[in-house]
């Protein structure tokens, strides 16, 4: 069945989201095959051309020659597809496949040298530079042997003009290392590559670096080859496009004394010998690590077990240190043997064997801290001393303490902030913690490791490896982080679902719900609406939010949720945020107003009211020690309190007098907030035949209900509200409201809204959870959750029915500068309402106060 050129492109793009490796390189194919079955060939062009890149670089260069042979033969045969861009791209690939060629010994001669006459041939007819041409001519020729030609395509190459085709500043050089560094011109070479020790394009400085370790080395820098050593293994160490590089790095082990370091190399890329980016890789690193593993055999060490296992890591195995030398040492040799039968000389046999039995040109150049480098832990006496306890446990024969003793020289490393040092430290130290069988002190080791490498921008494949090394663990002490916690982390390092959903599994085994529903909700915001495992975990979210717990208190607590302060700041900028989320427009100036008409007539005698003093209205009541009097606000009809009195004395000024009056609103004192109903009060304009005052009188019906909000305020108002229908025996509706209003109708809006509805689930519980240790047994209580804007959800749910309405304020005291919600209930409800002041961790107070409040508070 041919697809559509639509659905190639999900195919395209569902590769793309796999790891770099045999998995997307299997996905790419399916798509080339499936593209060329369709017809698409513009499509299966592009695809291919962004693909071969991925080749090279992934180290799987037979992919990239039938990809770049497929791309050369459809631009020659309809040149309309290719456009500019495609070409010039064309010609860079040139450089690869020519780098490739002669890597593989079945490829003939012949063809590579075709291959190349073809490159120049195409670079003359574009009006290009022949520098790159010229350099993989010495590449080739360097490759067979053939000394004469490579000097002259060498000489070229360095007199030639450089264009846009040429390779970078720094790659250029790198080859130039290596010819000087070949014919023994070591300190040209170094004069050359030094200054592009830094930088340059993806292959560098790694390639600079290991091509300086040589002429380094035979120089005597030992600085500078420590530092390239270090600095350039590290950034190869999981690329296998490099391994023909990290076998310069294990020679450069061999021939500095640091056979141990070299062996942890080899002992590290040896799986990847079963499937190398290619055969001249291949032989160029069993050919190093025969090398140091023959000097460790020599020294009396050819009994030492080494741990292999497979390339897919489904099969482990031990073998000894001498096995594996004759192993790598006849695989070294009879490949060199083909490359010699394909070059018609003997020239890669006699390198290779002149390898594996080259001599130190050092005694011991030292690597590492627990190598007794310089600048170690000469200034650190107590780094010293667990320096000098790993050499003599060693020396005495005790393994076990010595690995150990690396443990603890690599955490003293880590605390004192010498990140590199303490990796290698604890790179060593779980090599021998393994050897010796101490699986504990390995998995702490692992964890530290975990740490360190999180911290590097170029280490997520060294963390990804140790993470799944922990989970292979068969326990994890009880001091450490689960290793849930561990997975979760990961997401920081690698983008997607399979760890958190491995980590919620392992949350629902040991049945915490709480984390298996964080984790969860984590997972399905990495996936793709069309992930076959979005569904599952959605319906596990909804009944983790159904769920009660043990206790019967209610649906399992979630996590607290971070809320950002949002508000005005300085008198202006924007609102808090308004129901579901939305902000609210409003103005902008702090100028007061002018009294209305009720003010003027409910006090004509009084001159215009000035700024309250010290301790007046509600809050300064409170602080003045008065007592919580009823002070009613501007209600009209008889018996109406004037503004500022309290019982018809002079009293409590009301601190709003500024804004326009409403009837119907109370101020209880210890500034609790009451707007009656039109049934409870007085109005004018709006008789009613209901006895005044009957909610004070305790005529309360029989529901409480109360606004849900995670804010200080809003678990003061629940509080309350179960305090008032713990006294009245009423019962409580705790209502939480959500709001989603998407830009887009797809399934992805589908599922952002049921993440929502059951945040505001989980809410309700964690709310009373934090207001009062949980739901109360004693109060009837009924959690409902609401889709809409909170004040007319809160207003609509109460009705005329409701004997209460309780909303918390915020940090300001006064009713109508509280927040939307509030004052929308205030102004709409047909019941009752109660507006509960915050508590005073959430008023808005000068810092002043607040370090004089700290600092009395200490006094005490």
């Amino acid at each position: 069945m041919t697809r559509s050129e639509h659905e190639l492109e999900e195919m395209l793009h569902e590769a793309h989201r796999l790891p770099s490796g045999p998995a997307r390189f299997a996905a790419y194919d399916a798509v080339f095959r499936h593209a060329d079955a369709a017809g698409a060939t513009k499509f299966a062009f592009d695809a291919r051309m962004r693909a071969t890149s991925e080749f090279h670089h992934g180290g799987d260069p037979t992919r990239a020659f039938l990809s770049f042979s497929w791309c050369l033969a459809t631009a020659d045969r309809a040149a309309d597809l290719v456009g500019a861009h495609d070409a010039h791209t064309l010609l860079w690939h040139f450089k690869w496949i020519v780098w490739a060629l002669p890597q593989f010994p079945d490829i003939p001669l012949d063809r590579t040298m075709a291959v190349l006459d073809d490159m120049e041939r195409r670079y003359r007819l574009h009006g290009n530079s022949l520098h790159a041409v010229f350099q993989h001519r010495w590449l080739v020729a360097h490759h067979i042997g053939d000394a004469q030609a490579a000097q002259h395509w060498y000489d070229q190459l360095v007199t030639a003009r450089r264009d846009g085709l040429s390779d970078c500043a720094a790659c250029v050089p790198s080859g130039q290392v290596r010819h000087l560094a070949s014919v023994g011109r070591h300190e040209e070479a170094i004069r050359i590559g030094a200054p592009y020790r830094h930088g340059g394009c993806t292959e560098q400085p790694h390639w600079m670096l290991a091509e300086l370790l040589l002429p380094y080395l035979a120089t005597g820098r030992v600085e500078e080859m420590v530092d390239a050593h270090k600095r350039g293994y590290r950034r190869i160490r999981e690329d296998r496009h490099h391994l023909d590089n990290a076998a310069l790095h294990v020679a450069f082990c061999g021939r500095s004394g640091n056979e141990a370091a070299g062996l942890a190399i080899v002992e590290h890329h040896l799986s990847w010998l079963e499937r190398p980016s290619s055969p001249f890789a291949e032989m160029e690193f069993a050919a190093a690590s025969a090398q140091v593993l023959g000097r460790l055999r020599d020294a009396g060490e050819g009994d030492r077990v080494i741990r292999r296992r497979s390339d897919d890591g489904t099969r482990r195995f031990d073998a000894t240190l001498a096995e594996v030398h004759d192993e790598l040492a006849a695989r070294a040799t009879a490949l060199a043997a083909r490359f010699d039968a394909r070059n018609g000389n003997t020239h890669q046999s006699a390198r290779v064997a002149a390898r594996m039995t080259a001599e130190p040109l050092h005694a011991q150049v030292p690597l590492t801290v627990l190598a007794g480098r310089v600048g170690g832990p000469k200034g650190d006496p107590k780094l010293r001393g667990l320096v000098e306890r790993v050499a003599e446990r060693t020396a005495a024969g005790d393994h076990a303490g010595a690995a150990r003793a690396q443990l603890a020289v690599a955490h003293a490393l880590r605390n004192a902030d010498r990140w590199d040092d303490a990796v290698e430290a604890a790179e060593e130290a779980v090599r021998g913690l393994d050897r010796t069988g101490q699986a504990d002190e390995a998995t702490r080791c692992r964890y530290l490791l975990w740490e360190l490498y999180r911290r590097g921008q170029q280490r997520q494949r060294e963390a990804l490896a140790v993470l799944d090394a922990i989970g292979q663990a068969p326990q994890v002490p009880d001091d450490l982080p689960g290793y849930e916690v561990l997975l979760e982390q990961s997401l920081d390092l690698l983008y997607g679902a399979d760890r958190l959903l491995l980590a919620a599994r392992r949350h629902r085994a040991a049945d915490r719900p709480a984390d298996e529903f964080r984790t969860l909700r984590k997972a399905a915001g990495t996936m793709r609406v069309d992930d076959e495992r979005l569904r599952p975990a959605l319906d596990r979210l909804d009944a983790l939010a159904h769920r009660p717990r043990a206790g019967g208190a209610g649906p399992v607590r979630p996590p607290p949720r971070r809320h950002r302060a949002a508000g005005r700041r300085g008198g202006r900028g924007r609102r808090p945020p308004g129901p579901g989320g939305r902000p609210v427009r409003g103005r902008g100036s702090r100028r007061r107003p002018a009294p209305d008409a009720a003010h003027q007539r409910a006090a004509p005698a009084r001159r215009r009211p000035t700024r309250p003093r010290r301790g007046a209205g509600p809050h300064g009541a409170r602080r003045a020690g008065r007592g919580p009097g009823l002070v009613r606000r501007h209600g009209r009809g008889p018996g109406a309190a004037r503004p500022g009195t309290r019982g018809g004395r002079r009293g409590v000024h009301d601190r709003t007098r500024h804004r326009p009056r409403r009837p119907g609103v109370r101020v209880l004192g210890g500034g609790l907030t009451v707007k009656s109903s039109p049934a409870d009060v007085r109005v004018a304009s709006r008789p009613s035949t209901a006895r005044p005052g009957a909610f004070h009188a305790g005529r309360m019906r029989s529901t409480v209900v109360v606004g849900i909000s995670p804010s200080l305020a809003g678990l003061q108002a629940l509080r309350y509200a179960v305090d008032v229908a713990r006294e009245r025996g009423a019962a409580v509706h705790a209502v939480r409201t959500w709001l989603f209003r998407p830009m887009w109708r797809d399934s992805a809006a589908t599922f952002a809204r049921r993440v929502h509805a059951a945040e505001a689930r989980l809410l309700v519980p964690y709310a009373f959870e934090a207001a009062m240790g949980g739901v109360p047994a004693d109060v009837e209580v009924e959690q409902v959750v609401l889709e809409g804007l909170a004040g007319q959800c809160l207003v609509d749910h109460a009705g005329e029915e409701a004997a209460l309405l309780v909303v918390g304020g915020d940090r300001r005291s006064h009713l109508l500068g509280s927040g939307p919600v509030t004052r929308y209930c205030v102004r709409h409800a047909r019941c009752p309402v109660l507006v509960t002041p915050p508590p005073s961790l959430a008023q808005r107070r000068p810092m002043e106060a607040l370090l004089r409040e700290l600092g009395r508070d200490i006094a005490r």
